[in-house]
Order: structure tokens, then sequence, then C-alpha cells
């Protein structure tokens, strides 16, 4: 089967030279999320669901370097609805550790081209929603420090990612660091449901892709009860008199509802090795 970029991408084959300051200038492991959307082909999403879940997550997991991956479905209420423009319906999130993400982008790339990653022909992905982001931690991880409401205990809880894209203001770069890490993400972490934060900075560029990447990227780790809408995770945050060293122009959340199982390495090398094609 003959592949496209923009399907590679979408498939999870993105692959490109880094951004100064990302990965190839950090010395020692780094972590990555590989931040995968996309459409079915209309009229093929039981064929998608299958493929994807029952092969193309394998095949990638499998590559060394991936230390797991797991799907997402874009809920059905937004925690902040009314965000443009609208990522694709499906996320597939992976956790990338390695010193050599350029080697990882080849190896990738190699077993599309080799078919050791199979793709469905035709593609069951829907053409042009493909889009591919690489981006690196770079500060700790950030815990929630107060109790749950009561109102949780005891319910059956739904795991949910929350992705907010953004950019610091033009020359705010540090303060802006700062302020999310010291301020706004213990703000965010009130919500309830909310249990951490995770900042990352854009590692590959993606300069071909239908939405552009932001510098700055934040993933939120949430837990709500079944029936609970996104909305009503939304911490109560009081407007602060100081402005915010953010570019809200740029600033664009989503909210993604658990579908699948977090698929460990090792899990996805043993399952491959069944693999007769």
């Amino acid at each position: 089967m003959k592949l496209n970029r923009r399907e590679m991408v979408a498939g999870g084959a993105a692959t490109a030279a880094l951004v100064a300051g990302g990965a190839e200038a950090q010395s020692g492991m780094q972590t990555y999320y590989y931040v995968i959307v996309n459409n079915p082909v209309p009229g093929k999403e039981r064929e998608y669901l299958t493929w994807y879940d029952n092969r193309h997550i394998i095949d990638v997991v499998a590559i060394p370097g991936f230390v797991n991956g797991q799907r997402f479905v874009r809920n059905e209420t937004q925690m902040y609805p009314g965000v443009m423009p609208h990522l694709p319906r499906y996320l597939t999130l992976y956790t990338v550790r390695t010193d050599n993400l350029e080697a990882v982008n080849a190896d990738i790339m190699n077993r599309i081209r080799t078919g050791v990653t199979k793709f469905e022909s035709p593609s069951v992905i829907e053409p042009g929603t493909g889009v591919g982001y690489w981006y690196r931690f770079n500060a700790p991880e950030i815990k929630r420090v107060i109790p749950q409401p009561a109102s949780l205990a005891g319910q059956k809880l739904v795991n949910y990612k929350h992705m907010v894209f953004m950019n610091a203001l033009e020359g705010k770069q540090a303060e802006w660091e700062k302020w999310y890490d010291e301020i706004h993400s213990p703000e965010m972490l009130t919500g309830p449901g909310f249990l951490s934060s995770q900042r990352t900075t854009l590692a590959v560029p993606a300069p071909n892709a239908p939405i552009p990447p932001t510098r700055e990227m934040v993933m939120f780790t949430l837990q709500i009860p079944e029936g609970m809408t996104a909305e009503s995770a939304r911490p109560v945050i009081p407007r602060s008199a100081t402005p915010s060293p953010q570019d809200g122009r740029a600033t664009r959340g989503y909210t993604y509802r658990e579908i699948g199982p977090l698929v460990t390495h090792a899990a996805a090398v043993a399952k491959k090795a069944t693999f007769t094609a």
C-alpha cells in the first residue's frame, strides 16, 4: 500500500527535523508525548476502530523507545465549549522515552516502508484529518494536593485527558513558565476530578499540519463520574488583576475520554509476536 505523507501522520508516522532547543539539544534521555488525532473514513468507523485497537496501536507501541499508548475519543461535552478549530474525533496518545528522537522517527518510517507497520488498504483514515505532534516534557509533573470532593466517592470514574495548547506572550517565556507551574496549574488542579498536569514544549515542527501546533502544550489528567459533564469539572479560578503572560489568542483546550486500555511496550511486543502478517 502506498501512503501519502498525511496518511502517515494520521496513522502515527510523522518525521521531521528537531526544533532548536528541542530533543536534539537536550542531553540524556528525554520523555515525549506523541499526539495523533484523526477521523475514520465516513461509514468505516467500525473498521477503523478494529484496525486501530487490534493492530495499529500494537505496531506503534512495539517500536523501541515507545513506553505506552492509549486511545481516546473527543468528549461529547467539552470543558471549554466552542473552542476552534476543532481537533479530529479520535486521539491516540503515546509516551516515548529516548535520547535520540530522530532515530525513533527513522524507525517509524522504516517500519512503514517495509510493511512491519501495517495499514489497511484502502485506508480507513479520512484524508486530510490526520494531525501528529511531538511534545517534550520540560517540567516536573504537578499533582493535586487537596482532597477530591466527597461527591466523587464511591462512583464509577472515567479517565479523561484535557490538552491545552498555548504560547507565552512574546518576551515573557520565563515569566509564563513560572506563572503556569506556580499559579495556573495548581488552580486548574482544584477542579473536581483533576489529578495532575504535565507541561511540555514542541519538539518537532509540523509546518504542514492542517492545524498548526503551538509552542507549549499542557496535558491534564482527570477522573470524573460517568454522567458528569466535562464542563462541570472546570475549576473556578478567580480573575486576577494582573494580566497573565499567556497569549490568549493561541490558547485552546480539548477534552478526550478514554476508550481503550493503556498498552505498554512489553505487552505490545508480546502481542505483535503473535501476528502472522
